[in-house]
Parts: structure tokens; C-alpha cells; sequence
């Protein structure tokens, strides 16, 4: 059997690929964005992707909190709006009086957006963070 056609080979031929495309990755290219209309706002939002250390932030929270799924999407929400910036003074200082002080920018995501948005927007996020449909597809032969 000639030396191109062996399995072997094609497979060793792959994993060099797949190696050269791990050494070559950009680790710090710019997150992803997406701009959502949200309808009960009747505005457009910006989100960003989240890291892999973000997500397990929030996990670990929504485990020990022991928290419902519209409650771990409104804190993944809250940690990736780019615009509004949820945690900017005006945005601290408004929902401050409604919730006597201290508020996160989870609180004000429940606060101003429906629940199914929230779980909606959670989804954009996750997709933009590589948990999508076509995120991982099998390879072709």
C-alpha cells in the first residue's frame, strides 16, 4: 500500500492540522457580539460571548444558590451586556432606590426584561459562546 494511502497516515495527517490550528488560535481575539431587539424595551441590546470561567462563575452560583433557570440566565445576561452597561452609575443610582441599595446587574435584567426574553437572550449568548447547533460538526471524511 503506498505511503499517501494508509489510515494511518491520513489520521497523523489531521491531528498535525488540528495541532497547527490549537498552536495558531487567536486566545486573545475580541469576543463576539450580537445586537437583539428586545420587545417588552422596545430596544436594541448588545451582548457578548462569555469565557469558560464566566460560565463556571455562574454555575457554581446557580448550584449553591440552588437558583431556577430564569434566575442563572438573568446573572449570564447581566455578565454579558455591552450596551447597556448594566452596571454604569445612571442604570446603579435608578434601580438603587427600587431595591433599597445594593443592586447587580442581574436584578436589573429581571427587572426590566419578560422571563422568556431572558431565557431567549441566554440562548443568543451561549450560541455566540460556542454552545450552538452547528458550533461542533462531524468532520468529513
Amino acid at each position: 500500500m503506498p505511503s499517501g494511502d494508509s489510515p494511518i497516515e491520513v489520521a497523523h495527517e489531521r491531528d498535525k492540522s488540528a495541532l497547527d490550528a490549537v498552536l495558531s488560535a487567536d486566545v486573545d481575539r475580541p469576543k463576539a457580539t450580537r445586537r437583539l431587539h428586545i420587545k417588552s424595551i422596545d430596544a436594541d441590546i448588545e451582548v457578548r460571548e462569555v469565557s469558560d470561567r464566566e460560565m463556571e462563575t455562574v454555575q457554581q452560583r446557580a448550584e449553591s444558590k440552588k437558583m431556577s433557570s430564569i434566575d442563572t440566565n438573568a446573572e449570564i445576561v447581566g455578565m454579558a451586556m455591552v450596551d447597556p452597561d448594566l452596571s454604569s452609575p445612571e442604570v446603579m443610582d435608578k434601580f438603587a432606590e427600587k431595591y433599597d441599595g445594593f443592586i447587580t446587574p442581574a436584578e436589573v435584567v429581571k427587572a426590566t426584561m419578560k422571563p422568556f426574553e431572558i431565557l431567549r437572550v441566554g440562548e443568543e449568548i451561549m450560541d455566540l459562546s460556542g454552545a450552538g447547533d452547528d458550533a461542533v460538526t462531524q468532520a468529513k471524511n
